[in-house]
């Protein structure tokens, strides 16, 4: 039985499935474009993303306003809400 993933899609999962467990800031910047380019939960990407996220150390909405660019939106939000809900 065939995927009914895109072929973009299905390459995005394996990569975010791939980064498990690794929290180099720099993906940061990555995960906002992706953010951006899925602005629905379609294909699980942002469901993705937000468990990627979830690995990164950040403790306090003060943090994440200090470390994050004010223009990454999207992954400044979905930061928000990891750390209020813990």
């Amino acid at each position: 039985m065939a995927s009914s993933l895109r072929p973009a899609s299905r390459e995005e999962q394996a990569t975010q499935k791939a980064l498990r467990e690794v929290t180099d800031l720099g993906l940061l910047e990555i995960y906002e474009r992706m953010l951006c380019q899925h602005k629905i939960n379609k294909d699980y990407i942002r469901s993705n993303i937000k468990v990627r996220l979830e690995e990164f150390a950040f403790a306090s909405l003060e943090e994440i306003e200090r470390e994050i660019p004010a223009d990454w939106t999207h992954v400044r939000g979905m930061l928000k809400k990891i750390v209020v809900s813990s």
